[in-house]
């Protein structure tokens, strides 16, 4: 009974994937693809999680399509945030819509697999410490008296600042606690001041 009470929350989400793409893109998912991969994913959720995770889990995927975005582009954000939730189920089922919507589109074909950048996204505590940073580069980028928020740009310097972190990742050795690589990575990050930044990110 409890499994049928699951497969009656996640069978939905895994159809609406599977007809979504087929509308946008006029074909079928290919065998091998990303899509496909997680699809399968899905699929292993439902033996994964409890009831109450499986809601939390609905829930949260339903403000997925908060911003106005392409529908390229939800659609993406949808499979990537069951992939997430695959890899790091306790901690996506309950993420922020907000952030979550920025972690999904920093994810790409690329570095889908690149488990260790993926972790750093997961962490919604440090995240939000980035996009916080964000915040004040955009700030003190701005040549205005007034200060207006401007969500796109912050989100192209939010996703530029997310692939520094995946290339800084790359020249620490795979033996340094996680704790202390996070303090690290950090300090690369507040590096990335003012507008020199935001000129390179808004490139």
């Amino acid at each position: 009974m409890k499994q049928l009470k699951i497969e009656v929350i996640i069978t939905p989400i895994y159809e609406k994937l599977k007809s979504k793409y087929q509308m946008l893109y006029g074909a079928t998912i290919k065998k091998n693809s990303m899509e496909a991969l997680i699809l399968g994913e899905i699929e292993e959720l439902k033996n994964k999680f409890t009831l109450e995770e499986a809601l939390l889990f609905a829930n949260t995927f339903s403000y997925l399509n908060i911003d106005l975005v392409s529908q390229e582009q939800k659609l993406k954000r949808e499979f990537i945030y069951c992939h997430l939730t695959y890899l790091f189920p306790k901690k996506l089922i309950t993420y922020s819509p907000w952030l979550l919507c920025l972690i999904c589109d920093a994810v790409t074909e690329k570095n889908v697999h690149y488990t260790l950048f993926l972790k750093f996204l997961s962490d919604e505590t440090w995240m939000k410490k980035v996009f916080e940073h964000v915040l004040i580069i955009d700030y003190h980028s701005s040549l205005v008296n007034q200060y207006k928020i401007d969500k796109e740009r912050i989100r192209r310097v939010f996703l530029f600042l997310c692939r520094r972190i995946e290339d800084s990742l790359k020249n620490y050795d795979r033996q340094i606690e996680f704790t202390d690589l996070k303090k690290e990575i950090f300090k690369i990050i507040k590096s990335y001041q003012s507008t020199e930044l935001y000129k390179r990110s808004a490139r």
